[in-house]
């Protein structure tokens, strides 16, 4: 990812876009979000109950920084079920 320009969020700014977006897309359905911005790559990491949720975070961020992109994006999201509430 090349390094911000003056008119261009920094880092900081960008990681928290992205995360935002994230849960704007996702209905905040991902637990222990993290998101990580390094001029050489972007990391989600968390866990979610279906791959449809971790798909609408890959959309996400691609919301905030564009497509097409050369930034790899490395995503981390546990697709787990969730704990159930009834009794066995």
């Amino acid at each position: 990812m090349r390094g911000p320009k003056a008119n261009e969020p920094g880092l900081p700014e960008l990681k928290e876009s992205i995360r935002r977006r994230i849960l704007e897309r996702t209905g905040d359905r991902i637990r222990d979000l993290e998101v990580e911005v390094t001029e050489a790559r972007i990391e989600i990491r968390g866990r979610t109950a279906s791959f449809y949720i971790k798909q609408l975070a890959i959309q996400g961020t691609l919301d905030v920084i564009g497509v097409p992109t050369t930034t790899p994006i490395e995503v981390n999201v546990q697709v787990e079920r969730e704990p159930s509430s009834e009794p066995r």
